[in-house]
């Protein structure tokens, strides 16, 4: 799951590292029952028991469920967090993301539902009243290749960016394979770009994902994993 976080000067988004040495610098938060509101009009996706992890000093967190009531498999989400506060009228915006279209994973199916989790701590460094929470459905992708959401159009864009940078990891090992490399030095072969440092950005967080499937599944299963081409084509979504 992937996190993202932009805020204004006067909030910190922190690590776990960070947050005490930022305590000493916060202001308070007044007003912990501020109300949320959930925006997934037509998506067929229901977002539900968004629950705010807060005290006067910070945001740590929250979790919320999402379900898939489509007839169809949920391949990638983006979900959007506006925090709205009296100091500004912009909000403080923070994103989750999901996506198992990389070798293939598992999507959330029709009925089924998961437990989602914004991870990043908010720590206001004056006094602030908070106002409200937007929860907004921004991204989802569907396994026929149909995409819906508030930002659906931008945010298929920077997936496509991510997944070809990912592809082109997956296909440097596939083509060993093919070249008749056994799957166990496949395996052996990772294991030495992860210790090397081989790539870096999305390519490196590729082959976290082909290590943990290796670790989970062993060299063989690895190699059908490597050899199979994407179920959802990168230029097969459409709004």
């Amino acid at each position: 799951m992937t996190q993202v976080f932009r805020h204004q000067g006067l909030f910190a988004s922190t690590s776990n590292l960070e947050i005490a040495a930022a305590l000493f610098q916060s202001g308070e938060i007044t007003n912990l029952d501020a109300p949320i509101e959930i925006n997934t009009a037509n998506s067929g996706i229901a977002i539900s028991d968004f629950n705010l992890n807060i005290d006067h000093q910070k945001i740590s967190g929250a979790t919320f469920t999402i379900r898939n009531e489509s007839g169809k498999p949920l391949i990638a989400y983006v979900i959007g967090i506006d925090f709205y506060w009296d100091i500004s009228p912009k909000p403080c915006h923070a994103s989750v993301s999901e996506d198992s279209w990389f070798l293939n994973a598992d999507p959330l199916g029709p009925g089924e539902q998961e437990q989602g989790h914004f991870m990043s701590t908010v720590i206001p460094r004056a006094t602030v009243h908070f106002l409200r929470v937007v929860v907004n459905l921004e991204y989802a992708e569907f396994s026929d290749g149909s995409i819906v959401g508030l930002n659906a159009g931008t945010l298929k864009t920077k997936f496509d960016e991510t997944r070809r940078a990912k592809l082109a990891v997956q296909h440097y090992y596939a083509d060993m394979l093919q070249r008749g490399t056994s799957p166990e030095d496949v395996a052996q072969q990772i294991k030495a770009d992860l210790r090397n440092m081989k790539y870096k950005g999305n390519q490196y967080t590729a082959l976290i994902q082909i290590y943990m499937e290796l670790s989970k599944s062993g060299p063989d299963d690895l190699a059908n994993k490597l050899l199979e081409e994407p179920a959802v084509p990168i230029s097969g979504a459409t709004p």
